[in-house]
């Protein structure tokens, strides 16, 4: 794509969220193919921005209640080209406009959810570009383009697009308070425990990316560290001395979950133990586990249940 391709504007003027924000911090990225009806129910190819004259919107209070803004996903940009992605959000495709369709002041760190739904069908993408880099989603609400993560204070420019090339799509850009953190909730597990097995029921996900871990993690579990995460653990397990066992998490109803278990023989990572399930099948020292539940690509948070029963 030529330089002056991406430096063509898109027809429309950005809307403005300004978000006045006071308040302490709190993908699978895939290449999702489109389905026939959303390429059907597709417009012409447009350089998409938000509507001429869209307005202002402004929070001057602390953010309580999501915000929203509509626009036209879309444009003539190959955002693979565009943008690079960082951390857990560095998976950049779709096709985008050369300029943002909104642009987000946020005035003070908190936790907060970006999202972009589509009005009708269609496969959208999304580039965020703000003070820590550039984040960039597929796929965070079924094929809506999300991140929720810790904004610090700053300006974000807010890119929508379509995963396919030549299609242009109605949606919403709403930003809402990030949900909160799970409870860290605890255990202690002798040889012949009942009931067998011992679950937990929790929530995956969150702004802390495996890249941390990874440097960190044991081989051949180092290249496993995928996917978002709480800050903290939402299981401590306290486990005797046992020969091995099998520890899984598992979604409620649908998703792609990741682990990272932090314990006496080090950082164990995982991303597909069981289909899209992570897990360990291994002899685990005694001692206490701190295990973290992530999704692949920052996806939306995620109910699950953690298990763990004796071989």
């Amino acid at each position: 794509m030529s330089f002056k391709s991406i430096l063509r504007r898109s027809a429309g003027a950005a809307g403005l969220l300004a978000i006045g924000v006071a308040g302490a911090a709190c993908d699978r990225g895939g290449d999702t193919t489109e389905t026939a009806g959303a390429e059907q129910a597709a417009a012409p190819a447009a350089e998409a921005a938000a509507p001429a004259g869209a307005p202002a919107l402004a929070v001057a209070a602390d953010l309580a209640a999501p915000v929203t803004a509509s626009g036209t996903a879309g444009g003539p940009v190959n955002a693979r080209e565009a943008h690079t992605g960082t951390g857990a959000y560095s998976h950049c495709v779709g096709w985008m406009p050369a300029e943002p369709q909104h642009t987000v002041e946020v005035a003070a760190e908190q936790a907060l959810t970006f999202v972009a739904n589509v009005d009708g069908h269609g496969d959208l993408t999304m580039a965020i570009v703000g003070p820590a880099g550039t984040w960039c989603n597929d796929d965070f609400e079924g094929l809506d383009p999300g991140i929720a993560d810790t904004y610090a204070a700053g300006t974000y420019r807010i890119f929508v697009g379509t995963y396919s090339e030549g299609n242009s799509f109605p949606y919403t850009f709403t930003v809402r308070p990030a949900p909160a953190a799970p409870e860290t909730q605890t255990g202690s597990l002798e040889p012949g425990f009942l009931p067998d097995p011992f679950t937990q029921e929790s929530i995956a996900g969150g702004p802390r990316s495996a890249s941390e871990w990874a440097p960190r993690a044991v081989e051949p579990h180092n290249v496993q560290c995928r996917g978002t995460y709480p800050t903290e653990p939402q299981h401590v397990l306290t486990l005797g001395e046992f020969g091995s066992l099998k520890i899984t998490a598992s979604p409620t109803t649908s998703g792609d979950l990741t682990m990272v278990i932090e314990g006496p023989g080090g950082v164990w990572c995982n991303d597909d133990f069981e289909g899209l399930d992570p897990g360990f099948d291994t002899a685990f020292p005694a001692g206490e586990y701190r295990i973290f539940v992530g999704n692949f690509g920052g996806g939306s948070p995620t109910p699950y249940t953690l298990s763990v029963t004796e071989l």
